[in-house]
């Protein structure tokens, strides 16, 4: 058996040799391969000298791994097992950055785990359980992946890895980014960036400002991003190889595409492109050809969006990469409602929801969902506009996390703080979704023609302090002040209960985007052209270039400053019920500057 195995590894590492690029380094260690009868030096080196064709992107990797197998495993010689655990997590890592199957990566990692728990190298254990947390990170097992970093992070502070430590705690900033746990994923950033900076590991530090770019552009700070991800660009490409330029290229581009800096992004597209063409990086032209056509899609440019991201669809089901393949049909799926194409723009997304299955990842089907709801609506379906809305909602807001809470405080093992703590997430999930539920009918009712005026004659103040007395759990949590200016005397006919909702909205989202101690000014004039109601706040602000899809359908929901979550339905409404009271209503706004919402109503 042995001989056997030998032998197969000889005819392996000779096909490798043959094929090998000229490489100084890999020439020395293949020449120590060649001269050598150690075993534990041939399967080292064999593993360097994959490792050095993974940093230059290259497949035959994964030969020489599988080479440094066949000498270490099933063999008596215990000085061996260290290395076999190496190859096996090696191998691992190599599938986890080509899109390997979850077999490939976890059975070899889960083979590398075993093994180094029976040697005892705890620092390579760590190393392992990173690896694995990644996977499960990118794949949507954000549960899994929280235990694998954490239990990494606990051996690591055991052995006192800085350097080690501050990568793990970069990878669980990650997870709580995935999650939308944003303080908690600025405190392990930070953690992360405090390390680096004192050892000075610029690789690693070009890392973190990408992830904590990408944070500031969740929380619509774009001109933050941008800087940090302008850093992390610097820091790779003076001292990291080529191979890692691709994401800081498309990271950076997709701020200044997000800052309407279209000239900025698409050059920094085409770098990317050009680089994974001549890397020969599938994976790296295929996102940065969907980073691409979304520019152009910003810049109203369907026909050639469609293109472009047309082709990288394309080039995903070529390797068959699943992840990929579900992106460029999600983008595909949005461009095709913009050119008019709502069948197809259906097609499209159930293709990419029958994926999600397949890879068991819930986050995509949000903007699918959002898709499927708006190519609907525009086809005159409301009832199915209605039910994919419903679905992005479930899976967006605070519903599903209503069960969860209710069965911790049922299990009996919480005290009484816990409880009360819980009780209280509990109170504003309902209240949250009582809001929720009677917009999605009322919205319901809109769409079906079913909403019906019962006008009388309305009290402004007094119906002001109504919607006000809606909120008095979040303003005493956030300590904002609402001041009600609209005169005592002021009257108008119109829909009390519609008229109520539509403050009861506009003020919510005044209140959700303000900062802490801020305020929020209600006021109202009658003139010749009717009464004009204003809701100011002074909060984060909205960007200009969000402003034309506010109240429409599609527009997705951000956070608001104490991470509030919401649906995107409030506003779509508020746009329904004034064209139902006859009026218009606008809103202005800018970036660190809050927002006017201005509605005019008939008499």
């Amino acid at each position: 058996m042995k001989e056997a195995l030998l032998l197969s590894c000889f005819l392996i590492t000779s096909a490798l040799f043959t094929q090998s690029q000229s490489l100084p380094v890999v020439d020395s260690l293949v020449h120590v391969i060649e001269e050598t009868d150690n075993d534990s030096l041939k399967a080292y080196c064999m593993i360097k000298v994959g490792s050095e064709y993974e940093r230059t992107g290259s497949d035959s990797a994964l030969g020489w791994y599988q080479s440094a197998l066949l000498i270490t495993q099933y063999r008596e010689d215990y000085t061996l097992l260290d290395l076999s655990g190496l190859a096996f997590m090696r191998t691992g890592i190599f599938h986890l950055r080509h899109g390997g199957s979850r077999d490939d990566v976890l059975l070899n990692l889960e083979n590398a785990k075993h093994i180094f728990q029976e040697s005892g190298n705890r620092v390579r254990l760590s190393d392992v359980l990173t690896s694995a947390g990644l996977y499960e990170c990118f794949n949507g097992n954000q549960t899994a992946a929280f235990d694998l970093h954490s239990e990494a992070i606990n051996i690591l502070q055991e052995l006192k890895d800085t350097a080690r430590l501050a990568r793990s705690y970069n990878n669980l900033g990650l997870v709580y980014y995935q999650t939308n746990d944003i303080e908690n994923a600025i405190l392990t950033y930070q953690k992360a960036l405090e390390i680096n900076e004192a050892l000075q590991q610029r690789g690693e530090l070009a890392k973190l400002y990408s992830n904590i770019g990408a944070l500031y552009a969740q929380l619509d700070y774009h001109e933050k991003s941008r800087a940090y991800f302008q850093q992390g660009l610097n820091l790779k490409k003076a001292y990291s190889p080529e191979s890692e330029w691709a994401t800081a290229y498309n990271n950076l581009g997709s701020a200044h595409r997000r800052l309407g800096n279209s000239d900025s992004a698409i050059a920094l597209f085409e770098d990317a492109i050009e680089l994974g063409v001549r890397l020969g990086n599938p994976y790296v032209e295929i996102l940065a050809k969907n980073n691409y056509g979304l520019t152009y899609y910003d810049l109203k440019q369907y026909d050639d969006a469609y293109k472009i991201v047309f082709s990288a669809l394309e080039m995903a089901k070529a390797i068959d990469h699943k992840p990929h393949i579900v992106m460029s049909l999600t983008n595909l799926s949005m461009i095709s409602i913009e050119l008019g194409n709502y069948k197809d723009a259906i097609e499209l997304s159930n293709e990419a929801i029958l994926l999600t299955d397949v890879l068991n990842n819930v986050r995509p089907k949000i903007g699918l969902y959002s898709n499927l709801s708006d190519a609907y609506k525009r086809l005159g379906n409301s009832d199915e506009a209605l039910r994919f809305f419903t679905l992005k909602a479930n899976l967006s807001d605070s519903l599903n996390s209503l069960k969860m809470i209710l069965d911790l405080t049922a299990s009996g093992d919480l005290n009484h703080d816990e409880i009360q703590m819980l009780l209280q997430k509990l109170n504003k999930s309902v209240g949250a979704n009582h809001g929720f539920i009677e917009n999605l009918l009322l919205w319901s009712k809109s769409q079906l023609g079913g909403l019906v005026l019962n006008e009388s004659i309305i009290e402004l103040n007094s119906l002001c302090n109504r919607a006000i007395e809606l909120f008095d759990t979040p303003l005493k949590e956030k300590e904002i002040t609402v001041i009600n200016s609209v005169d005592e005397s002021l009257r108008l006919m119109s829909d009390p209960d519609l008229l109520l909702i539509l403050l009861r909205n506009i003020i919510g989202n005044a209140i959700k985007f303000s900062h802490h101690g801020g305020k929020v000014n209600l006021s109202a004039v009658k003139n010749h052209d009717g009464v004009k109601i204003s809701v100011e706040d002074y909060g984060v602000g909205i960007q200009k270039e969000r402003l034309d899809g506010i109240f429409s359908l599609s527009h997705e929901s951000t956070l608001g400053t104490d991470k509030e979550v919401g649906t995107g339905l409030g506003l779509t409404l508020c746009k329904e019920v004034v064209t139902k009271l006859g009026g218009i209503i606008k809103l202005e706004s800018e970036v660190n500057k809050g927002p006017i919402v201005t509605i005019l109503l008939p008499e």
